[in-house]
């Protein structure tokens, strides 16, 4: 390769709002333009991370992989034959592996696929052959957590030798000022705030979540939750109906996606996640930095950045478990206190980037 730079092509479905598509621009932007030349592909939505990384000079464009023997994965190849990275690196989390195999026809010499969930579409089901295809074709699998390598070598029979495990990590946020979401809001100071960042969709579990704050609101009457996320398939119209039903209307805000999350945890008292099914959720860990308690389910690898009782609490994913721990830390406010600061240093030990 002489002294030119190294091509890193980034795949992913997205560039809208979302943790993974954060993740995927903060790695091609932090990239040291002096070795690396990174461009970020991506398969079907335009967001405001595409405006971001063309803003700093990265290269971004559209490949749409499509099935072998298709004009569309014709022009995928193609596409990436003209980009000629000597890496691609797919967060891919569509069901098929049409982008690792353009990748391989394109003849790119090293090709990675993230794994960055626990098979939320089949946790305990045997491996479909697409994840074989993918899995054979791919030089290094990466995990997100340990979690989910164990799973990805249990189910899929991946050989440890292609597995390697790389945490998600954040950047640790210094004090910053300005108005939070608690302003925005306005939500007198006092007023229990907790608060959740997830795309409206069946695995994140609002339901349960919302089932949870009626419990809360009948023991803390101004008790306030505020959800944040990209809308999918029309769920979050169905949640506000539940929220009507469940008479927490002075109680639950569910707002769109915002890119300032720095405002969003800083105007909490408490980060809750009661999804399903994790890999390593970079949400969590931005609360957690931002030295916010979490309450959260000892889904995929929440267990490995929550120390339960000591940055903040696992519980179950029903309803009757999470509105236990919320009550709890909703009344002691020096037990919130000191969970969020263990839950900074946990973060600041051993995911901070």
């Amino acid at each position: 390769m002489g002294n030119h730079r190294i091509r890193v092509v980034f795949h992913l479905d997205s560039l809208a709002l979302g943790g993974l598509e954060k993740k995927v621009a903060q790695l091609a932007l932090g990239l040291n333009r002096e070795r690396f030349q990174p461009v970020v592909t991506y398969s079907w939505q335009w967001g405001p991370f595409g405006d971001e990384l063309r803003r700093q000079g990265v290269a971004v464009e559209l490949i749409v992989p499509a099935a072998p023997g298709t004009d569309g994965a014709t022009a995928a190849v193609q596409k990436i034959r003209d980009l000629s990275p000597y890496i691609f690196h797919s967060f891919s989390c569509r069901h098929d592996a049409f982008d690792v195999w353009a990748a391989r026809q394109a003849q790119t010499p090293f090709v990675i696929t993230a794994r960055g969930n626990m098979r939320y579409w089949a946790p305990d089901d045997p491996a479909r052959n697409w994840e074989f295809d993918r899995n054979r074709m791919t030089d290094v699998v990466t995990a997100c957590s340990d979690a989910v390598a164990e799973l990805a070598s249990r189910v899929e029979g991946i050989h440890p030798e292609k597995l390697t495990i790389i945490h998600n990590g954040v950047e640790m946020p210094q004090t910053s000022e300005g108005p939070t979401v608690r302003d925005e809001l306005k939500i007198p100071v006092g007023t229990f705030l907790a608060g959740y960042a997830a795309r409206y969709r069946e695995v994140k579990a609002h339901e349960s979540l919302l089932q949870a704050w009626k419990d809360v609101a009948d023991a803390f009457p101004d008790a306030v939750l505020v959800c944040c996320g990209d809308d999918e398939n029309g769920r979050k119209q169905k949640l506000e109906e539940l929220v009507r039903e469940l008479g927490l209307t002075s109680n639950v805000m569910l707002l769109d996606a915002r890119r300032d999350m720095d405002s969003f945890y800083r105007g909490l008292d408490l980060y809750v996640h009661p999804s399903r099914s994790e890999g390593l959720s970079n949400a969590i860990l931005e609360a957690m930095s931002h030295e916010l308690p979490v309450v959260a389910t000892p889904a995929g690898g929440n267990g490995e950045l929550i120390e339960d009782g000591v940055s903040g609490i696992l519980t179950a994913p029903q309803s009757t478990g999470l509105a236990e721990a919320v009550l709890r830390l909703a009344g002691e406010p020096q037990v919130r206190s000191a969970m969020g600061q263990g839950a900074r240093v946990r973060v600041s030990e051993c995911f901070s980037t």
